[in-house]
């Protein structure tokens, strides 16, 4: 793993080999897809990325839809939460995702 955020890209599940995808417009619920390298709707690029604590805590990514403009978000951290898209911001923690 790079030290470096990656900058642009398909989120791709391990398991299943599908795709998030953003929705067309508005703060709604993502969904995941059979991935299409030509839809931007699976592609998110870095909005807004930070390394606040230092290793070994990591770097944290903001991510937007290129479709959209429109960043990752959740509601909350309970299990089962749905993940969304809504208007990037980047001091909202449930905009702040990390890299494993």
């Amino acid at each position: 793993m790079s030290s470096e955020p990656l900058s642009h890209g398909p989120f791709t599940n391990q398991r299943t080999g599908w795709c998030i995808t953003a929705p067309a417009s508005g703060s709604i619920t993502a969904r995941v897809a059979f991935c299409d390298a030509a839809d931007p709707a699976q592609q998110w690029r870095v909005y807004f990325a930070d390394n606040p604590n230092g290793p070994p805590s990591g770097w944290y990514d903001v991510w937007q839809s290129v479709s959209n403009g429109l960043c990752l978000s959740t509601p909350s951290v309970r299990n089962g939460t749905v993940v969304q898209t809504t208007p990037c911001d980047p001091s909202d923690q449930y905009d702040r995702w990390h890299q494993q």
